[in-house]
């Protein structure tokens, strides 16, 4: 070896010696490794000295190897692991025992070397692990078993920590070399992969590269000493994967590990898979790794690999790969399991039956493989790793489903489109619609299949009452030879268009509301699309245009003629949507966004799609550079609810990214037309209503008789005389385990979760006060027929559904009654609600909506994909702080991680903020009861609500209001903060400005515990003073200069601060010591300001005072009020979300500072990005001065 390392050195020269080692820096590549690309080509992994010499620091440490141990060496040294197993034992004095490569490969010839050579240590992947413990688990017996590679499976953890002498789960990418992460698992411990080694940062970040909380999913990025350089001769890999670091030391990087992970509680990580593998099930994003997690988590289950396999239709669904728990050397597979290893998929295989309910419990709908399929083994790359690629396909879709043959005919009609509309394999006819993956949705798109196919009506309730196809058949053949000959329905195709063509129902009843009332932007929907790559302005309104042509609704116009108004579509030369460009600075973004989404449209000579590109401007320091924070562009759609609602987004978003994407590349998108225009779908409306109208108008009519005609909120105020009004909304969120239990309910009982939600929240309203007849609306889409799947357009109908509480029902009792109801009238949705009030025709009550005031709403999160280049996160709803209603309650589901969130719209003008808290605490509470006993009475939540929706304790930060107004600075340190007079000083200066001063007052003396008189006029010196105190953890004496002299001197000599702050003028009228006294305006402070280096705000206990106040005592004494810290900062927190207090307000502040209101005038905006406009002496006293104020501070101008 001295001669190879000669060579090595210095050519062919031979050295007979040793050669001596030589200086190398230490981020000198140590080893170059190859890893498997996605492309099929591998990449180099450039690996630095310091980054091994950190990890097997690390790992040393970890295991503590002394001359008393032998490590085994069973890894390939392609296998960058193999570093560890052949440098860690050196450092320690320990033995390296290396394994041929025939042992590695035949467990009990590794038994039996195990045996022979006595190691204390081995390191493998579980796989490996796995085949040894089946082969021999007494040859675990010394070993500490080091397990990473792959995913650690429950069950294998429990026989490693029972047979070895130990268990550290090892998690890491040769990227940041050999092993990030750490964890020493103990028995029937869940795995997890623990925290970071020395030197090393773990993130878990969003899209957005900010920091999720804990429990919540996200990219996993890994940073320190252990990052590699990069690949090899591969610079554009390199800068994909190898990123800035934003929240470590400047110059630093991290590593995007693509693997999804969260943090638990105690600060220890779970990996959950790779985002790499995400595949696509019905639009939404699907995370393999987190099935095959809850795969794991069963206990029939010993490994597991889920992928996508194609349908016969071209669509995608989900295969799980499952390797059994065996007893012995005995496979667990049923004698129902076919024999060859890729059977057993499919509703029939009964070894799966337990896994899919398992995973329906646990996991959303999509989630839930369609097929399973049983292994002895899963095929393994040559690291050890599954090879998904080698996987088996399942069995063909024209293999017979078990059971008997289903009849022909209906039964085999519906066997079809069962596996057709599911994605799945064959269909028995006793095979359950919900049981195999249905959902709303696909019960909808089976009974739209079914009437192009057959031309029967069939409501969407028959599947609900008929899930299988025996049972649905005979009522699908009834419906079919019920339908009469002459009664076929209206076919939605094109047609000739009349010279003005109609609005439809729901345009006619908006556009009356706005001709009525007026326009206010209530019906605008705005959708923002946050970008961090800057958009190609022309290429975006050439896209735009292509949209509006594929959407003639986009370039439609309603003028007036006659006093009726009409669809006017426009030659998209002359009606291309606008593109606004605005530049804006960042504090100014999210206020202008919402000013543009709230903007009315004039839709008479408007058309209904209005889009801004805001782009930031580089904020700049005091210094005048820039800050080097990125410039962001939002990219707002505003679309008029006349031309479009919530359904049309998904389409548009997606014709308009491959629109820009191809005139990018300067081609044409070839948007294809689409089966029919909005024109088309009017008069179509028009011929379908009035051929259902009777039986659809009796229904309604009998269904709304006797209805209340008002339902009046909790807590509300007095109702103005006009519908609609100003709004804010209020979000609250499901957590994963109520909104599994919300499923998990609806399956037990053959509903919907829209029912149960919907149940629920009406038993909300209900114990709240509201009656126990109520009637809630609630949109439907209104796309049942094909032609309409891609449409942009205002098609959706919203029905006032009717929930009775009468009797003391049971939740259960309750949720069937919904049930029914909805399902009844979801028969019945193609009557519009314009022509519903026409029928019911209920009485008309000044500012209240007819039939119904409170609107509920359930819909799926916006896929998470990105329609434009940079887009981050998901597409979102712009509030236009406008209501349609009184209340407006919105489920969010989001398919792709199982969770749900929840918004409250609601009118200001009858609810506040603290009501809209209350509510929604309320609601989860019954969510709550209802899913954990639904057999419950509803009306014995009413006692519990009481206790639920009093206001919540809440855990104080341990801050201080001067280090609440610091970190406000950081964020917003361009924003103006203080106007005095002429002076508008920003966030930054002020904060700096305090902080110099503190450091000169911490070296008078200023500490915690001690207390700092201020005596100052009313400017900006007083604000700046108060702040730096609090930065030095003393406590402020208030002393306003106005005071009489003597209660001055009574102030100062009951308080006895221990410094007085003021400044010449006001010094002359105080009776103090001047050793005590620090003089602001005198020059040698304004010097020594000026020059100190700015202090920290200083840690203190909430118990340590805040400020001493003066109140009047009876026997004519102030007596001084010591205030702590932590009761300021709760006060002044509460006080920021009872009155919704925001970044956009200004507080004009004119109490003296001796009056403790005075600190919500000077604190309040502070903390929350406000601006405190400080009125003066004269313009406190004198009215016309303070009103002249007051207007130039409305206008935004200085005093």
């Amino acid at each position: 070896e001295h001669k190879a390392a000669g060579r090595l050195g210095g050519g062919e020269r031979e050295v007979d010696g040793p050669v001596p080692s030589e200086a190398a820096h230490p981020g000198d590549p140590a080893y170059v490794i190859y890893t498997s690309g996605s492309t099929g080509r591998p990449k180099g992994v450039v690996v630095p000295r310091l980054a091994l010499d950190n990890l097997l620091a690390a790992m040393g440490r970890l295991l503590g190897l002394s001359g008393e141990d032998r490590l085994l060496a069973v890894t390939t040294v392609s296998f960058d692991i193999a570093a560890l197993e052949l440098f860690v034992p050196l450092l320690g004095g320990a033995t390296v025992v290396l394994a041929a490569d025939d042992d590695v490969t035949d467990p009990f010839a590794l038994a039996g070397l195990i045996r022979s050579t006595a190691p204390t240590v081995m390191q493998a992947t579980p796989s490996l692990w796995r085949v040894l413990a089946d082969a021999d688990p007494d040859a675990l017996g010394g070993l500490r078993a080091l397990s990473g590679g792959e995913p650690l499976p429950a069950d294998l953890a429990d026989t490693l920590t029972r047979h070895a002498n130990g268990l550290v789960n090892l998690y890491g990418p040769t990227e940041t070399t050999i092993w990030s992460t750490a964890a020493v698992l103990g028995p029937r411990q869940p795995p997890h992969v623990g925290r970071p080694v020395r030197r090393t940062r773990a993130y878990v970040l969003d899209r957005t590269l900010s920091p999720t909380p804990v429990g919540v999913t996200g990219e996993l990025h890994l940073a320190g000493d252990g990052v590699a350089h990069g690949y090899s001769g591969r610079p554009a890999l390199t800068a994909e994967r190898f990123v800035a670091d934003p929240y470590g030391p400047p110059g630093n990087r991290m590593y995007r590990t693509g693997d999804l992970a969260r943090f638990r509680a105690d600060g220890t990580l779970d990996v959950l898979g790779r985002a790499d593998h995400q595949v696509k099930i019905r639009g939404h994003r699907v995370e393999p790794g987190e099935i095959e997690a809850a795969l794991l988590a069963h206990p029939s289950v010993a490994e597991a690999a889920v992928t996508a396999v194609p349908t016969p239709g071209g669509d995608l669904t989900l295969a799980a790969y499952c390797v059994l728990v065996r007893t012995g050397q005995e496979s667990a597979r049923t004698d129902k399991e076919p024999a060859d290893d890729a059977d057993g998929e499919g509703a029939g295989a009964a070894w799966a039956d337990p896994l899919r309910a398992a995973l329906a419990e646990r996991l959303p709908e999509h989630l839930v493989p369609s097929h399973f399929v049983a292994l002895d083994r899963l095929p393994l790359t040559p690291n050890g790793k599954t090879d998904r690629a080698a996987l088996p396909a399942v069995g063909s879709a024209d293999r017979p489903a078990p059971g008997r043959a289903p009849r022909p005919g209906a039964e085999a009609l519906l066997c079809d489109l069962f596996a057709e509309v599911l994605g799945h394999g064959p269909v028995a006819p006793d095979d359950d619609f919900f049981l195999l993956g249905g959902h709303s949705l696909s019960a909808a798109r089976l009974v739209t299949a079914l009437r192009s196919r057959t031309g029967a009506e069939l409501p969407v309730r028959a599947l609900f009452d008929a899930p299988t196809p025996a049972r649905l058949a005979p009522v699908l053949e009834a419906a079919q030879d019920a339908r009469p000959s002459a009664g076929e329905p209206t076919p939605l195709v094109r047609r000739p268009r009349p010279e003005r063509p109609p609005l439809s129902f729901g345009q006619r009843r908006l556009w009356f509301l706005a001709r009525s009332q007026g326009e206010d932007g209530s019906y605008n929907i705005p959708l923002a699309l946050d970008l961090t790559d800057r958009l190609d302005p022309d290429a975006l309104r050439r896209a735009l245009a292509d949209v509006a042509g594929r959407h003639e609704i986009l370039r439609t116009v309603l003028p007036v003629q006659d006093g009726d108004a009409w669809q006017q579509v426009l030659d998209i030369a002359s009606a291309e949507p606008a593109l606004t460009e605005v530049t804006v600075p960042e504090a100014e973004l999210a206020d202008r966004v919402v000013a543009e989404a709230a903007r009315p449209f004039a839709v008479e000579r408007e058309t209904p799609l209005r889009t801004v590109l805001f782009t930031t401007e580089p904020e700049r320091g005091t210094d005048g550079w820039e800050n080097g924070k990125p410039v962001r562009q939002t990219l707002l759609l505003v679309l008029h609810h006349i031309a479009a609602d919530e359904w049309s987004l998904p389409p548009l978003l997606d014709d308009l990214a491959a629109a820009y994407t191809a005139r990018l590349r300067g081609t044409d998108p070839g948007l294809s037309r689409l089966p029919v225009d909005h024109v088309d779908f009017t008069l179509w409306q028009r011929d379908t209503v009035a051929a259902n109208h009777d039986a659809d108008a009796d229904y309604w009519r009998t269904r709304l008789s006797g209805a209340p005609e008002q339902l009046t909120l909790p807590w509300s105020r007095p109702r103005p005389d006009r519908t609609g009004g100003p709004a804010r909304t209020h979000d609250f969120v499901l957590d994963s385990g109520l909104h599994q239990r919300v499923r998990a309910l609806a399956r037990q009982t053959r509903t919907t979760t829209f029912m149960v939600l919907h149940a629920a929240f009406a038993a909300t309203l209900s114990q709240l006060g509201c009656g126990d007849d109520l009637v809630i609306g609630t949109p439907v889409a209104g796309r049942d027929d094909e032609a309409l799947r891609d449409s942009v357009g205002f098609l959706i109908n919203t029905l006032p559904l009717r929930t009775t509480l009468h009797g003391a029902p049971s939740f259960l009792d309750l949720l069937a009654r919904t049930r029914e109801d909805d399902l009844a009238a979801l028969a019945h949705q193609r009557l519009p609600l314009e022509r519903i009030v026409a029928e019911v025709n209920p009485p008309r009550l000044p500012g209240v909506s007819p039939l119904f005031q409170v609107l509920f709403a359930v819909r799926e999160e916006f896929p998470d994909r990105p329609a434009l280049p940079g887009q981050t996160g998901r597409p979102r709803l712009v509030a236009t702080g406008a209501a349609k209603f009184d209340l407006q309650c919105t489920i969010s589901e989001d398919p792709a991680t199982g969770r749900a969130t929840g918004q409250l719209e609601y009118r200001t003008d009858l609810w506040d903020a603290s009501a809209a808290d209350r509510f929604a605490r309320a609601l989860l509470h019954v969510l709550d009861q209802a899913t954990t006993a639904p057999e419950q009475p509803v009306v014995t939540l009413r006692t519990a609500l009481a206790t639920v929706m009093a206001p919540q304790p809440r855990i104080l930060p341990a801050t201080s209001p001067a280090e609440l107004c610091a970190a406000q600075a950081a964020r917003t340190p361009a924003r103006t903060a203080l106007v005095s007079g002429a002076d508008e000083i920003s966030y930054a200066e002020l904060d700096e400005r305090s902080a110099r001063l503190a450091r000169l007052l911490a070296e008078r003396g200023a500490r915690p515990g001690v207390l700092v008189g201020v005596s100052l006029p009313r400017n900006a010196d007083l604000l700046v003073t108060l702040l730096a105190v609090g930065r030095t953890g003393a406590a402020h004496l208030p002393v306003d200069p106005d005071f009489p002299p003597d209660r001055i001197r009574m102030l100062l000599a009951d308080a006895a601060p221990a410094l007085l702050v003021t400044d010449r003028a006001t010094a002359r009228s105080l009776d103090t010591d001047p050793a005590t006294v620090l003089l602001l305006d005198d020059p040698a402070t304004v010097r020594a300001a000026a020059g100190a280096a700015p202090l920290a705000p200083r840690p203190a206990h909430g118990d340590a005072p805040a400020y001493v106040i003066h109140t009047s005592g009876s026997t004519g004494r102030p007596k001084g009020v010591v205030v702590t810290r932590a009761a300021v900062v709760n006060f002044l927190l509460c006080l920021a979300d009872t009155l919704d207090f925001r970044g956009s307000e200004r507080l004009l502040a004119v109490t003296t500072v001796g009056f403790d209101i005075a600190v919500l005038e000077l604190f309040l905006p502070l903390i929350t990005g406000g601006t405190v406009v400080l009125a003066d002496r004269e313009q406190v006293r004198d009215p016309a001065l303070l009103a002249g104020l007051i207007d130039t501070a409305r206008r935004g101008g200085r005093g």
